[in-house]
């Protein structure tokens, strides 16, 4: 209890005493004197002290009054106290946080039934204590390179965000404030932010290796500090490590040519030029056409199943240094049934073609082949196409696409091992339009007449303007569509072998493989072939080469002055 409701107490206590010996005696005639209401005192309980963050209890007491009594704690520095009731006097809160010891007044008041109140009040002494923030560099590691090392050009992140505080004071307003110094070395922090949570800087080539040590210093919110430091490694232009990527992963068949491509770079300056070392993983010798050519190729191996074959590749720079990076390529078995199936399924009667077996013709293109296995679900395929047919799309890299949603840029003849040219779309922009129509020239195998040159021609897009066969074929082959480099004109049988005579409209072509190639009308859809025709020969030599209809199936001879379509071939074997 405070001193002054002590003394409050006992000057009331003395006054009732006077006012009883005043009315005593004077006979029978007294006056009754109404009784006196006790005077409401509190008494708050004795001053505490506490460390910031402990749990304080607070309890009070109250006597006098009228009726029943109510109990409120309060204090005027808005301290958050918790008193689960209020007809006791037992309430606790949580010292506040402080960056110093301080003192608090807490005042207990009482309410009888009257309405009549009384206060008391104690001192909460909160000793200030803080746990020290803990200093924390996280580094941004080169990607090649030992822990903490860094090659030349680099631009290094080091990071303060691990560092911790236990006890914040505001938990809404940032913990921490950080301050990046170098203690050591060169130099590295010229005009540089060093006062953020995470520091950036960069250095340039240096002929030398050396070590800077940057330190950190955090401080916390009451001003407590905690520090690190890291040691980085910078290298010499010389230790750069060199980085080496590969082309596309391919799926050929054995004899094939397996494309192999990689590409070399350093940010070492002085890095260039490279060497390159080509190997693998396969049982026996595959032969290259040069390995230590960055691109090369090699001959797929002969193999009896599907094979996986691992292709490495170093990359040496000037400096000595080697990067290694592997490819790995698909090797299908050699496809020995060389040629496809007709596509017809229907059988013939005298008359007509029918779904019905006709057992009295027996022996029809119908009952025997590919197509009619296939029709029957027994064919094996590496991929799909109608009836006999089997074709693989193959994407702009030449890998395959088993996913017919996916844009396709050539497809593979699993049969006879050919990959065909797909044509495209539009007019004017595509290498690969459908509709570029091309003269027939060609410097060898020309009967005696390399044809025509076609020059200023607005039938095709080239940039050359010549719109013929060898100059198309040159296009697409410093292109490298899907991958290849030996594109070529398809001879006669090679040609006739996408013909399928099992569909009733134009064109005569597997058209779910085989893009844009529909015709609104009946007219001839020519493609030229590479075969010179003998009844077009002169004193000039052939005139003429044969061609396929595809609206037909008919072949014929055309004269080489005119422009027709041309689809390109490459790989494969004779169709015979």
């Amino acid at each position: 209890m405070s001193r002054a409701n002590q003394l409050l107490q006992l000057f009331f206590g003395l006054l009732a005493t006077f006012a009883l010996i005043a009315c005593g005696g004077g006979g029978g005639n007294d006056v009754p004197v109404p009784q006196k209401i006790p005077t409401l005192l509190v008494n708050a309980g004795q001053n505490i002290s506490a460390e910031e963050g402990e749990i304080v209890e607070l309890n009070g007491s109250a006597s006098g009054g009228e009726g029943e009594i109510s109990f409120a704690w309060s204090s005027a520095d808005n301290i958050d106290i918790e008193q689960l009731q209020n007809t006791a006097a037992a309430a606790s809160l949580t010292a506040p946080l402080s960056i110093q010891d301080m003192q608090y007044e807490l005042v207990l008041t009482a309410t009888d039934a009257r309405g009549v109140s009384s206060s008391d009040a104690i001192t909460l002494a909160v000793t200030a204590k803080n746990s020290l923030p803990v200093a924390d560099i996280q580094v941004t590691q080169a990607q090649g390179y030992a822990e903490n090392t860094f090659p030349i050009l680099s631009e290094i992140t080091l990071s303060g965000s691990a560092s911790t505080d236990s006890d914040p004071l505001d938990s809404e307003q940032p913990s921490l404030t950080y301050q990046w110094q170098q203690v050591s070395g060169e130099s590295v922090l010229n005009d540089v932010d060093t006062s953020s949570e995470t520091l950036v800087f960069s250095v340039g080539v240096t002929q030398f290796d050396y070590s800077v040590v940057l330190e950190l210093i955090v401080t916390d919110q009451d001003g407590a500090t905690d520090t690190t430091e890291v040691s980085l490694t910078m290298l010499q232009e010389s230790k750069s490590i060199p980085l080496v990527s590969m082309g596309p992963n391919l799926a050929v068949l054995s004899g094939e040519k397996i494309n192999l491509a990689a590409f070399a770079q350093s940010i070492a300056p002085s890095a260039s030029p490279f060497s390159f070392q080509w190997a693998d993983d396969f049982t026996s010798d595959i032969d290259y056409q040069d390995a230590t050519s960055a691109r090369t190729f090699a001959v797929a191996p002969d193999v009896d199943v599907a094979t996986e074959v691992i292709f490495t590749v170093d990359a040496q720079d000037q400096f000595g240094n080697v990067a290694t990076n592997n490819i790995s390529m698909t090797v299908l078995p050699f496809t020995f049934e060389t040629i496809n199936d007709t596509g017809v399924t229907l059988d013939g009667s005298g008359n007509r073609n029918t779904e019905a077996y006709q057992a009295e013709y027996p022996g029809q293109d119908g009952h025997r082949g590919k197509d009619t296995v296939a029709k029957y679900g027994v064919l094996r395929k590496a991929g799909t196409g109608a009836n006999g047919f089997d074709f693989t799309r193959l994407d702009v890299n030449g890998a395959e696409l088993n996913d017919d949603t996916e844009p396709w840029n050539c497809v593979r003849d699993n049969i006879t091992g050919l990959v065909w040219q797909i044509k495209s779309e539009g007019s004017e922009e595509s290498l690969h339009s459908a509709e570029q129509q091309f003269t027939w020239f060609s410097d060898n195998d020309n009967g005696g007449f390399e044809g025509v040159v076609n020059p200023s021609s607005d039938s095709c897009n080239l940039a050359s303007g010549n719109c013929n066969t060898q100059a198309y074929i040159q296009a697409v082959n410093e292109q490298g569509l899907c991958s290849f480099f030996d594109w070529r004109v398809p001879s006669p049988d090679e040609l006739m072998s996408l013909l399928h005579f099992g569909k009733t409209s134009a064109p005569l072509i597997d058209t779910d493989f085989f893009l844009n190639l529909e015709t609104s009308d009946s007219s001839p859809m020519w493609f030229w072939t590479n075969q010179p025709n003998a009844d077009g020969v002169t004193d000039s030599g052939a005139q003429s080469v044969w061609a396929i209809d595809f609206a037909s199936g008919l072949d014929g001879f055309l004269n080489k002055g005119q422009t027709h379509r041309l689809m390109l071939v490459r790989a494969g074997r004779a169709v015979e």
